[in-house]
């Protein structure tokens, strides 16, 4: 985040407001709920543009949808950006918008980049993406909701903004500010004589090494019998992991660390995916 921390903020010579978007061009980015949005708000006499940095399968759709709508430049395809470009970018705009329409979207870090910079966000109010949103102080839409994204877009612009508060919510949902936050979780799980759930297991440690699966070499080498035991030994491990870690994302959630738990959940994908692949 501190590369977006010294952006420096630009404010359009033309009067035209600018409206970024940052992301991949997938139908659960709900990029075309924005640009519906920015035909209403264009239709109805704001001056508004938008920025779509990104590239992705939807981008034919998109184009051609702008096109449509006889949008012209008032909607331009960025393409990928570098880190220079993306600073560029979040520094000129006035305003960064998560069209999010899909739980897929279970944490938005383009609101923390825009925070950083000094942005005001206007965001889908969907679980994860909402808690962060605010966090930081922004604006909340329908998701799925041209209507309601146009209104919240139109009322974010309205509203002269200080970029030092938003600049100081994002620092305080820095790394190192989260880590220190796990590590006071942890140190609490460690100390309390709770749920049986988060007692230790008998099963092998979940966090130990991949490498050290209790898998024998006879699942290579042994008897068919034998194979199928070790098989069976590998998908107990495996959910054991997953297990371990869906108590732990599922506590933090029950107890408000709404944002840890959504970092945790990224974290545990690889182990659930595993666990499915072995079953």
């Amino acid at each position: 985040m501190t590369r977006f921390a010294s952006t420096p903020s630009r404010v359009t010579s033309n009067g035209k407001k600018e409206v970024l978007f940052v992301g991949q061009l997938k139908e659960y980015k709900g990029v075309s709920f924005l640009i519906e949005a920015i035909a209403k708000l264009r239709r109805n006499g704001t001056n508004v543009a938008l920025n779509i940095a990104g590239e992705g399968p939807s981008y034919a759709r998109l184009k051609a949808m702008a096109d449509r709508l006889e949008l012209g430049d008032s909607v331009r395809f960025l393409g990928n950006l570098n880190n220079s470009e993306l600073v560029d970018s979040y520094g000129s705009c006035d305003l960064v918008v998560l069209p999010s329409i899909s739980r897929r979207e279970a944490f938005g870090l383009v609101q923390l980049e825009a925070s950083a910079a000094g942005k005001a966000v206007v965001a889908s109010d969907i679980p994860g993406v909402n808690d962060v949103n605010k966090k930081v102080g922004g604006y909340l839409a329908k998701p799925s909701d041209a209507d309601s994204l146009a209104l919240q877009i139109a009322r974010a612009l309205g509203v002269k903004h200080d970029p030092e508060k938003f600049k100081e919510a994002a620092a305080a949902m820095s790394w190192d500010k989260v880590t220190l936050e796990y590590e006071e979780v942890f140190q609490t799980l460690l100390q309390a004589q709770g749920p049986s759930s988060l007692e230790p297991l008998s099963r092998p440690d979940p966090l130990a090494p991949l490498t050290e699966s209790p898998v024998s070499p006879a699942y290579t080498h042994g008897s068919r019998s034998s194979r199928k035991a070790s098989n069976r030994t590998a998908v107990r491990w495996w959910h054991g992991i997953a297990q371990r870690f869906e108590d732990l994302v599922g506590w933090l959630f029950e107890n408000g660390f709404v944002v840890m738990g959504a970092v945790a959940a990224i974290l545990v994908s690889p182990y659930l995916i595993g666990s499915v692949a072995f079953s």
